[in-house]
């Protein structure tokens, strides 16, 4: 239609118009609007039915999708899916497939959105990096630092899966424990290192990777096992993700463990406990270490001047230091925000030092772990605290001369 600025509707009511009320006929219409006598007709019968409401552009969108999926088939995808919640969508469309092969299905696909449509895809999951708490430190005497860590699980000979549990001295290689578990819940792992604590005292850092249970899925990183090593005074030393090689000496311990104690296993927890118990005599006894000069772990490990108290204290501050206790769904009111923290940290007290007029920094007990953007009432990333966390000591120092033994 030749009549610019009006849109097509107001140029389709003209046309109507000229012919139903001034009169036109629809030839000379269709000559003065330079459209076909079809679509002229087309036009002036939308009109009389349904009035200007007519006029207007329709959805060319088919009134049925053609390869929409039945209420029956997509039924069957989601009851296959609930008796096998892990199997995907190629093994579920094969699988029916071959029991019900008259119907038609679906492609792959399809069969992805009908699940995801019905909430049962597991997203993945993007963790937040937590921020470095501070360098990592050398090892340069026992127990400045030890490393815990999962050694990944194998099947013993009767189904049972075992997750064995190493914890090591860095410097001098010893290997203080190493227990096999059902799990890697933080319930099953903590005795075990209660157990080495108690044994062998405390070290000043423990190195540790960010899985679970050692590293909790938030923006601190911490998880309730380091907000209890940071009461004992040991600094939680967490590795970054991705990279073991940062805890190499008890990763090759544990090629090791895997090459020595874990190629023919036992059929019980029992007694591959015992067979762990032998090999870790042999590798802290008897086996020379290369990296030791030829010496064995245990000629040169000794037990901490440290040792575990009777009663876990509590955080303490300095008086110059604001302290705050966190809510239970882990937030704190500071200035003019809620600020949420950490719901390990739910009834702890906190401190909080201003760092400069923006900034503001998060101490759990002697122990720097987070940065508030004072403006916008949230924690930083990460990698925009561990900037700020870096030039922070901690304050109240470790102090390696109490609990020295008499």
């Amino acid at each position: 239609m030749p009549m610019k600025g009006l849109s097509v509707k107001d140029q389709r009511l003209l046309f109507a118009q000229s012919v139903r009320i001034e009169g036109l006929t629809i030839a000379s219409a269709c000559r003065n609007f330079e459209i076909s006598r079809p679509t002229g007709y087309g036009i002036l019968r939308k009109y009389d039915e349904f009035g200007s409401e007519g006029l207007e552009d329709l959805s060319r969108r088919p009134h049925r999708n053609s390869r929409a999926v039945s209420d029956l088939i997509a039924n069957m995808i989601v009851d296959l899916k609930g008796v096998h919640p892990s199997w995907g969508p190629k093994k579920i469309r094969f699988k029916l497939a071959v029991s019900h092969p008259h119907l038609a299905w679906p492609v792959v696909s399809t069969v992805g959105r009908i699940l995801d449509a019905n909430g049962l895809v597991l997203k993945a999951q993007h963790r937040t990096k937590p921020p470095r708490l501070g360098e990592l430190v050398t090892p340069d005497v026992p127990n400045r630092v030890w490393s815990a860590d999962f050694k990944g699980q194998f099947a013993l000979t009767s189904g049972t899966v075992c997750f064995p549990l190493t914890v090591s001295d860095n410097c001098s290689r010893y290997l203080l424990r190493c227990n096999g578990l059902p799990d890697t819940t933080g319930v099953r792992m903590l005795p075990i290192m209660i157990g080495a604590f108690k044994e062998f005292g405390l070290p000043e850092y423990l190195r540790i990777d960010n899985g679970n249970p050692f590293t909790a899925m938030s923006s601190t990183g911490l998880s309730r096992f380091q907000v209890y090593l940071i009461k004992l005074g040991i600094v939680p030393e967490r590795i970054d993700p991705g990279a073991p090689q940062q805890n190499g000496r008890h990763e090759r311990m544990h090629r090791t463990l895997k090459a020595e104690a874990m190629q023919s296993p036992a059929r019980t927890m029992r007694t591959q406990q015992a067979r762990f118990d032998a090999w870790r005599r042999e590798y802290n006894d008897e086996r020379p270490h290369e990296a030791l000069g030829m010496a064995t772990p245990h000629s040169i490990y000794q037990r901490s001047l440290r040792s575990f108290p009777d009663r876990l204290p509590a955080f303490e501050y300095d008086d110059a230091v604001s302290k705050f206790r966190v809510r239970m769904n882990g937030c704190v009111r500071w200035r003019t925000h809620d600020v949420f923290i950490s719901e390990t940290l739910g009834g702890e007290v906190i401190g909080i030092v201003d760092i400069d007029s923006r900034h503001s920094a998060i101490y759990a007990g002697f122990l720097a772990v987070a940065v508030i953007d004072n403006a916008k009432g949230r924690l930083l990333d990460g990698k925009s605290a561990a900037a700020y966390l870096k030039p922070l000591r901690p304050a109240k120092p470790i102090d390696l001369e109490e609990h020295v033994e008499v």
